[in-house]
This record gives C-alpha cells, sequence and structure tokens, in this order.
C-alpha cells in the first residue's frame, strides 16, 4: 500500500530547486504559503511498475499516480498523520523546459540562479492559454507578469510617454518572494524617478550615448517600454549611465545632490535586482551589463565597470551573438561590435588577456544593413528618434577604430620591437578620412563633437601604447625606445589641441566618458614631461603650459564622478611640485562611509601614506592604465608583461 504520508519536496519547490518542508509540515507547504501558491501544492508518486504482460486500463492508470490532501497535516506531534486521500484528481502536466535561463547570471553563482525560470514554468503549467511555439526566453519574461498586468496592455488610454500618466506602468512586474521582495524595498528599487525625468533620462541617453553603442532595438524598446514589459535592469542601467549628461535641474527634481549621488544610486539599484536574479531576459541582461560598463563611479564598488564587462561577454557567448542568423542579427552584430571595442580599449588600458584576441572569430564587418527599417511612431521620435545615418557612420567608424587597435594589440604581443612606422601606418589612413566616414559635409572637423571624439579617444590610447613601448624597450632598444618616445610626445600635443577646441566650443561635458577620463591621463602624462630631468627646458615649459589648461578642463568635469575624485589628488601633487597654485577655497574630498560601517580613505591620505619617492611614479601609472579611475591601490606595474 502506497504511503501517503510526504517523503519528499512538492512539485513547485522541485520546480524552484528550493527546500520543502513538506515532510514535517504537510501540504501545502510552508514554501508555497509564503508564495501565495498554495492551490498548488501537490505531491506525486510514481507511478507502480506493471508486472510483464499486465495491461493498463484506465483505473489503474488513474489510481498509479496519488495526490495528498491540500489539507494541512496535523502537526500537534513529532510525526504527522496521514489524511484520507481525496478522489484523484488527473495528473499535473509535465512542467515545460528551462534551459534556456539554466545559467548562472553572476560568475560567483547563486542557489537562485533559476528561481525566476523556475516560478515562470510553474505559472505556465497552470496556464490555460494555447502554448507558445517555441521555447524562448522573451516569453518566459511574458509569462512571469500575471494575467492581470498581461490584460492591461491593451486597455491603455493616454499618449506616449505620457508624464502625467501616473498609474502607467513602465516596466514588468517580476516574480518575487517574500524575502526578494523586502530586500528589494529596502533598496528602493522599485521608487522611480517621476516619470517626465524618466523621459529627460531617455531622451539624453538615445541623443548622446545610443549613437557610438547601438545595443537597443529601438522599436521594440518603445513597444516593451510603453507596454509596461520593460526591463526594469535595464531602465536603471541606463539612468546610471546617463546621469552625467542630464540637467541639473532634472538631478534635483530626482531627489539627488548630484550627478554623482544619481549614478551610485542607480548603480546600486540595478546591482541590487542583479543580486537576487529578477532579469530573465538575457538579451536585456547583456544590454544593461553593457551600459554599465560606462559606470564610473566616485568610490570603489565590489561589482565595478571591469565585472559587468566580463559578465556582458559570459552572456554574449551564451547568446552565441557572433552566430545568429535570424530576424535580431544585426542587432546581435552591432552588440558583438561593441563587446570587440570595449575589450580592445580594456587590453590597451590595462594590458592583459591579449590572447582573448585570437580566440573571437572572424566577424563580418558591420554595415549600413545591419539596422532594420524602424517602425517608431512619429509621438514617440521626441524621446526615441530613429537612427540617422550620420549615427550608423559614426558606430561604423568606431568599429574601424576597433579593428585597428586590435591588430595593433595583437602585433605588439607577438613582437614587441615591432617597426612603429608600419605598425601605426592604418590608423593615420583612417584618421585622414576619419571626416569622409562620418559624412561631415560642409560641417568643419574642429567643430564637430563626434569627429572631435574618436580622435581624442585614438590618440588617447596611442600615447598610452607608445609610452609602454619606449619604457619596455628603453634599455634593450634605444632607438625604437625614443621612435616611441617622439610618437608619445606627438599624440599629446594632439591631445592637447583637442582639449582646446572642446573647452573653446564648450562641448567638454558632452563627450562620451572615455573622452573625459583622456583629461586625467594627459594631465599625468604632461607632469611626467615636467618633472623629467632627461627632457628639455622647452619640453618642460610646454608640459606646464598644459598642466595649466588640462586642470581647467578638469576643473569643467568637476562633477563627473570618476573625475570628482582626481582632482583634489591632482591639486596636492601639483602644489607640491610647484607646478600649480591649488585654490584656497577649493571644494574639499569628502569620504562617505562605507557600508558595515567602515569608513573609506581618500585617495590623498593614502598617497600622503605612500613613500615620497615612489608615489609619484605609481600615480602616473594609475591613471595611464587604468581607464575607469576605479583603483587607487597604487601598485606596481610589471612591463615584462608586454614580451
Amino acid at each position: 500500500m502506497t504511503s501517503l504520508t510526504p517523503t519528499k519536496a512538492c512539485v513547485p519547490c522541485r520546480l524552484r530547486k528550493t527546500k520543502c518542508d513538506a515532510v514535517t509540515a504537510g501540504i501545502p507547504c510552508g514554501g508555497c504559503v509564503s508564495r501565495n501558491c498554495a492551490d498548488k501544492c501537490t505531491i506525486v508518486t510514481r507511478k507502480r511498475r506493471r508486472r510483464p504482460g499486465e495491461t493498463v486500463d484506465g483505473t489503474g492508470a488513474a489510481a498509479s499516480t496519488v495526490v495528498l490532501s491540500r489539507q494541512r497535516l496535523n502537526t500537534t506531534t513529532d510525526t504527522p498523520q496521514a489524511q484520507p486521500p481525496p478522489p484523484p484528481p488527473p495528473p499535473p502536466p509535465p512542467p515545460p523546459p528551462t534551459a534556456s535561463l539554466a545559467w548562472s547570471h553572476s560568475p560567483e553563482g547563486s542557489s537562485r540562479q533559476a528561481g525566476a525560470a523556475a516560478a515562470a514554468a510553474a505559472a505556465a503549467a497552470s496556464d490555460k492559454r494555447p502554448p507558445q511555439s517555441q521555447l524562448h526566453y522573451f516569453h518566459i519574461l511574458k509569462e512571469a507578469v500575471d494575467d492581470g498586468a498581461l490584460d492591461e496592455k491593451d486597455d491603455k488610454t493616454g499618449t506616449p510617454f505620457d508624464p502625467d500618466d501616473d498609474a502607467q506602468p513602465w516596466h514588468k512586474a517580476p516574480l518575487l518572494d517574500d524575502a526578494d521582495r523586502d530586500y528589494l524595498n529596502k533598496k528602493r528599487v522599485f521608487d522611480l524617478p517621476p516619470k517626465p525625468c524618466i523621459i529627460t533620462f531617455l531622451a539624453s541617453y538615445f541623443a548622446t550615448q545610443d549613437p557610438y553603442s547601438p545595443v537597443i532595438d529601438k522599436a521594440g524598446f518603445v513597444r516593451d517600454f510603453e507596454a509596461g514589459t520593460g526591463s526594469l535592469f535595464l531602465l536603471y542601467a541606463i539612468l546610471a549611465a546617463t546621469s552625467i549628461y542630464v540637467p541639473r535641474g532634472t538631478i534635483s527634481a530626482c531627489g539627488f545632490a548630484d550627478a554623482a549621488e544619481a549614478q551610485a544610486t542607480f548603480a546600486a539599484r540595478a546591482t541590487a535586482i542583479h543580486d537576487v536574479q529578477v532579469e530573465s531576459d538575457a538579451l536585456a541582461f547583456l544590454q544593461g551589463s553593457l551600459l554599465m560598463t560606462k559606470v564610473l563611479p566616485e568610490q570603489a564598488v565590489d561589482k565595478d565597470f571591469n565585472y559587468w564587462f566580463y559578465n556582458a561577454l559570459r552572456l554574449a557567448t551564451k547568446l552565441q551573438l557572433y552566430s545568429q542568423a535570424d530576424g535580431n542579427a544585426g542587432l546581435y552584430s552591432r552588440i558583438a561590435w561593441v563587446l570587440y571595442g570595449r575589450h580592445v580599449f580594456h587590453l590597451i588600458s590595462e594590458f592583459r588577456n591579449a590572447a582573448y584576441l585570437h580566440g573571437l572569430p572572424v566577424m563580418e564587418a558591420p554595415k549600413m544593413s545591419d539596422w532594420p527599417a524602424e517602425k517608431i511612431p512619429r509621438e514617440y521620435q521626441e524621446v526615441v528618434p530613429p537612427t540617422a545615418a550620420a549615427d550608423k557612420a559614426l558606430f561604423l567608424a568606431t568599429c574601424k577604430l576597433s579593428a585597428i587597435f586590435g591588430e595593433m594589440l595583437s602585433s605588439i604581443v607577438q613582437e614587441p620591437r615591432v617597426d612603429l612606422a608600419q605598425l601605426i601606418r592604418p590608423l593615420d589612413l583612417w584618421r585622414t578620412s576619419l571626416a569622409a566616414q562620418l559624412q561631415l559635409g560642409h560641417q568643419s572637423p574642429t567643430t564637430s563633437i563626434h569627429h572631435l571624439d574618436l580622435l581624442g579617444t585614438s590618440y588617447r590610447y596611442e600615447a598610452t601604447l607608445c609610452r609602454l613601448i619606449q619604457r619596455q624597450l628603453r634599455s634593450v632598444d634605444p632607438p625604437r625606445s625614443g621612435a616611441a618616445k617622439a610618437r608619445l610626445r606627438s599624440a599629446m600635443l594632439e591631445l592637447d589641441g583637442i582639449t582646446g577646441r572642446l573647452l573653446v566650443n564648450g562641448m567638454m561635458e558632452k563627450v562620451t566618458i572615455s573622452l573625459m577620463t583622456t583629461v586625467p591621463a594627459l594631465l599625468a602624462l604632461h607632469l611626467e614631461a615636467a618633472l623629467d630631468p632627461e627632457e628639455s627646458a622647452l619640453v618642460r615649459s610646454m608640459a606646464r603650459i598644459s598642466i595649466t589648461r588640462a586642470m581647467l578642463a578638469l576643473d569643467l568635469l568637476r562633477e563627473v564622478p570618476a573625475i570628482k575624485k582626481a582632482i583634489p589628488l591632482f591639486e596636492l601633487i601639483l602644489s607640491r611640485k610647484g607646478l600649480y597654485d591649488r585654490p584656497t577655497a577649493g571644494p574639499r574630498l569628502e569620504s562617505p562611509s562605507g557600508g558595515d560601517g567602515v569608513t573609506q580613505r581618500s585617495p590623498a591620505a593614502e598617497l600622503q601614506d605612500a613613500p615620497a619617492g615612489e608615489s609619484f611614479d605609481l600615480f602616473l601609472q594609475e591613471f595611464l592604465e587604468d581607464d575607469g579611475l576605479g583603483k587607487w591601490d597604487f601598485g606596481q606595474v610589471d612591463f615584462s608583461r608586454l614580451v
């Protein structure tokens, strides 16, 4: 006789891979009660094996599956008492597979890595609607929304992006248990800024950042966002990455004192969503991770831009972006090239994992046809404008720059004593034709922010590479080391000119974060030249002039979190060396207390504790090799990595 006492987990808990107390507490178990799904808490026993020659009739098949009573068993004693079984209902249908979301969303893994997908599968098992034709993460995302939220999509009134319609949901309702919901509530994840502010953020993102990294399908974003099924993680990633570009009034309307506080808050909320594994849409998770690589907070965080970048690489591998040939091939191709460009510049900045470039598949150069016809209604286009031909040309030029630096990096890794003139010739040709590539027409390149941005980025990374080559070959090949040093000085002069044009045209605060962080890197190079006893008096004097201009540019970028913490450091060192008069009424660097009651020390304090003889050289190296200015450990860099 089959025992009616539960001996294993119930069906919902087995799907969610969570601990079940049905054996001791009875049916429904405590987990199903806390998740408000007690009516689905069932125990399915194995069917009795048939003996050879035994026939199966309807009665036997129905009796082979026994479902326990939904009434909670008597728990007054240590041993649960069995209840009389009710008439057996038909066996529940098998749960749909969830293989597409089986991977963890974080490198350290989590016991809840498949929680959201399994809960969606349990809801789909009891859904009466027709089954989907194929299992895809988009369908799983939709199943994660309850029937009421899905029905609201067809009942919407109001205008697109209506800032006065506060009752309209702008993101999907995540399927959470009580513990996760309490955690996200404490992090204020569901406290979105006012809708007029969100509209300003979105308009700023698609105007300033999307042309350089078109990783979002605009038409699909508009549909999902207005229907209330957009990704909350992606939305917070957009808010965090765009905080430094929106007007100060918008930041104040969101309740923040400055852009640094807004960016840190939005980034922390996106991280909280990632930590509880809420995001079930792998593509949105990849897009948001790419945007989070542009977030360079003022204070150090556990999940920095390097973490999000390698997380995006892992997700891209899982989605097989390099081998897609369906309707999303154009979008996937753009994402793959953005990933490639970010990785190349990371390698140039930190010069590690260069072997990764040899393992990449051969990617076809991007084309204008990678953008499908974008059917964006006219009423939406003020916020999400269609991609213009100039924006497409900008991205194509950016991809060509990434490919050139990738080839340069591979050549240096294989042969550090490479002919520098031959190595940089493709880069010089790219710069010569950049104005034509961007389709500037009659516009002067000196007034085009896109032209200055790409040109400045190219000279910044050329200077970094040439400095590495010059220092590596200084003792083993002086002629080639001297050629690299001359090329470095030329790149620095070009960066001085670009910085001056940006200042004169009032465009310094509108460039990409990569070019913003070029200013402290350029200042570090001029500091090195001004204090180098081997340099001529003319070079040292010119470096002093360039230092003043670079400090002026830094002052304009004072509100940018990645720059904000660098200014007091530069003022301290320059005043010590007699190269700059430190302002007496300048803003003081305040170090907010970190988590768990630990107070973070300012970088200036760390610099004062470092040995005087070596701290300055390490300080320069920190700016040159860390694109995000996120590490202040002043660790010695081993230049033998070039060999």
